[in-house]
C-alpha cells in the first residue's frame, strides 16, 4: 500500500503518541493524520500493545527491602 500525506511524519511520532507524551501541536496534527490511515492507525496501536505488555511485567508495588 502507498503511503499517504502524513505517513512519514506520523511514524516518527508514533512511539511518543504510543507513550503518551507527544507534543499538543504535533499530536493534534497525528491524531487527525490515523483517523484516515489505518495503516498508521495499526502501527501506533502495536506500538501500545507492546508498551502494555511491559507494564504487565512490572512488580505492581515495590518489594521490601
Amino acid at each position: 500500500m502507498a503511503d499517504r500525506p502524513g505517513c512519514e511524519e506520523t511514524r516518527a511520532l508514533a512511539a511518543e503518541l504510543a507513550l503518551g507524551v507527544a507534543a499538543g501541536d504535533e499530536r493534534a496534527t497525528a491524531v487527525r493524520h490515523l483517523e484516515g490511515c489505518p495503516t498508521c492507525r495499526d502501527h501506533v496501536a502495536e506500538l501500545a500493545g507492546g508498551l502494555d505488555e511491559l507494564l504487565l511485567l512490572s512488580p505492581e508495588s515495590e518489594p521490601a527491602p
